[in-house]
C-alpha cells in the first residue's frame, strides 16, 4: 500500500513539473515580440489568437472563434478631441491618432488655449502648474526619461485639478492598464496640435 501511494505520489510530481514547464512555454511564446504582444499593432490579436487555436486543437479541443469590435474609449460617453489652428479644426481619431492615459479624470473644455512647456521647463523648481489648464510637451527618444517623469508626476499631482496634459509622441501609441485615478487627464497625441482644444471624456 506505501509502495502504491509512493508511485501515485511521484507520478504526480512529475506530471505536475510537465505541465509547469509547458504553461511557461506557452506563456513565453505569447509574451514574445513574434507575436506582437498580443495587441492589435501588428496584428499581435490575430497571430496569438491562431497561436492559442492551434494549441487547444492540438488536445483534440474543437474551438470556435468568434469576431467583435471593442473600442479603446474606456470612458462611458462619447470622447471629442479637437484642436483649432488658426485657419482650420483637426479632429483626431482615438487609436490611431491619440490615446488617453489610462488614469485620466473626465474632463471638458472648449476652445481653451494650450499653453507649450519646454522639456527644460519642466526641470524649473519654480513651474507652477494651474488647475483647469491645457499643457502639452513634445517627447521623443531623447527626451523620454525627462517626459515620462514629467507625465508621472502630473498625474499624481495633488494641488491641481481638471488640467491636461496633451504629450506629442511621434512614436508608437501603446495602451496599458492603470490602478491608480488622477485628478488630471493625459492624453498622447501623434498629430499636430493647434493652438486651442475641444476635449470632452
Amino acid at each position: 500500500m506505501r509502495l502504491l501511494l509512493l508511485i501515485l505520489f511521484l507520478i504526480n510530481c512529475f506530471s505536475g513539473y510537465t505541465q509547469e514547464e509547458k504553461a511557461r512555454e506557452l506563456i513565453q511564446i505569447l509574451a514574445s515580440d513574434s507575436l506582437a504582444g498580443r495587441g492589435y499593432v501588428e496584428n499581435g490579436q490575430e497571430k496569438a489568437a491562431k497561436f492559442i487555436t492551434n494549441e487547444l486543437t492540438m488536445y483534440g479541443i474543437s474551438n470556435r472563434s468568434q469576431r467583435f469590435t471593442y473600442s479603446v474609449n474606456t470612458f462611458p460617453d462619447s470622447i471629442i478631441f479637437s484642436s483649432l489652428t488658426d485657419t482650420s479644426i483637426l479632429a483626431y481619431n482615438p487609436g490611431s491618432d491619440y490615446l488617453i492615459h489610462p488614469s485620466s479624470t473626465s474632463i471638458k473644455f472648449k476652445k481653451k488655449e494650450v499653453i507649450s512647456l519646454s522639456i527644460d521647463e519642466l526641470e524649473e523648481k519654480s513651474l507652477k502648474l494651474k488647475s483647469k489648464k491645457v499643457y502639452s510637451i513634445s517627447r521623443n527618444e531623447e527626451n523620454a526619461v525627462k517626459a515620462d517623469k514629467f507625465i508621472a508626476s502630473f498625474l499624481e499631482e495633488i494641488k491641481v485639478k481638471k488640467s491636461l496634459l496633451i504629450v506629442q509622441d511621434s512614436g508608437k501609441l501603446t495602451w496599458f492598464p492603470s490602478q491608480i485615478q488622477s485628478k488630471n487627464a493625459v492624453v498622447f497625441l501623434k498629430k499636430t496640435l493647434g493652438n486651442e482644444v475641444n476635449v470632452q471624456w
